[in-house]
C-alpha cells in the first residue's frame, strides 16, 4: 500500500496493481467501519441518521490528524487527545471549541506528522542491526587493517 501511495508507476513496474491495492484498502476499510458500526448501534439502542451529527465527524478527523494519519497508533493517541481533552476541560465549556480549534492549530504547526510524529522526531533513533553491522562496522575493519599495514 505504501509503494502505490508513493509512486504508482514504481509500484507497477515491480508488479504490484495499485487498482487492485486500492480496492483492498478500501475493503479494508470498509470492514473496520462496519465492525464500528456493528459494535457502536448496540450501544446507542436506535440508529438513525441524528445519531450521527456533522460535529462528530470533525472530531473523528481530528482525532486522525491530532494523532498522526501515517501511522499505526496515530489515531489511537489521537483518540485519546480528542476524548480526553474535553473532559479535562468540562469546568470551561464555552472555551471548549476554543481549545480544541487551538491544540488543532498547534499540532498543524508544530507537528504536522501528528504527536507520533513528533515524538519518533524528537526521540533518538536506535540503530538497526543491519545498520550496527553494516558501514560502519567495514570501516572499523578497513582502519585495523590500515594501521596493521602502517606498523
Amino acid at each position: 500500500m505504501i509503494a502505490v501511495r508513493d509512486s504508482e508507476t514504481a509500484a507497477r513496474s515491480i508488479g504490484l496493481n495499485p487498482v487492485t491495492v486500492k480496492t483492498a484498502s478500501f475493503a479494508v476499510s470498509a470492514a473496520f467501519a462496519g465492525l464500528a458500526g456493528a459494535i457502536y448501534s448496540p450501544l446507542l439502542m436506535f440508529v438513525a441518521p441524528d445519531s450521527f451529527p456533522f460535529s462528530q465527524s470533525i472530531l473523528f478527523l481530528l482525532a486522525v490528524i491530532v494523532g498522526g494519519a501515517g501511522s499505526l497508533f496515530g489515531p489511537a493517541v489521537g483518540a485519546a487527545i480528542t476524548v480526553l481533552l474535553p473532559e479535562l476541560l468540562s469546568q470551561l465549556a464555552e472555551y471548549r471549541l476554543l481549545f480544541v480549534g487551538a491544540l488543532l492549530l498547534t499540532v498543524l504547526w508544530l507537528a504536522p506528522e501528528g504527536v507520533i510524529g513528533l515524538v519518533a522526531r524528537l526521540l533518538p533513533k536506535r540503530a538497526s542491526k543491519a545498520e550496527a553491522g553494516g558501514v560502519e562496522a567495514d570501516l572499523a575493519v578497513f582502519s585495523q587493517a590500515q594501521e596493521r599495514a602502517i606498523r
